[in-house]
């Protein structure tokens, strides 16, 4: 899982995604992503995708009201 791991790393660092941290837990790789809603939220999930992983559940963490939000997406391979 670690060679996994850092080929997710390496494919979002080559287009500036940036995220807190990444894991598994329950069998789902689970990026925590605080920023922008468009620019990170949704980008990461395109990105993911380009990768072979569909994202099957986001957990918002905090809803500040703005465009800018912390949440948990949950990816499995397809």
């Amino acid at each position: 899982m670690q060679a996994e791991f850092k080929r997710i790393i390496d494919h979002l660092k080559k287009y500036e995604l940036y995220f807190d941290d990444i894991y598994l837990l329950d069998g789902f790789i689970v990026l925590d992503i605080d920023g922008d809603w468009k620019h990170s939220h949704l980008r990461a999930d395109y990105l993911m995708q380009m990768i072979g992983y569909k994202c099957v559940r986001e957990e918002e963490m905090d809803d500040t009201g703005s465009d800018w939000g912390r949440s948990l997406h949950y990816y499995t391979k397809v």
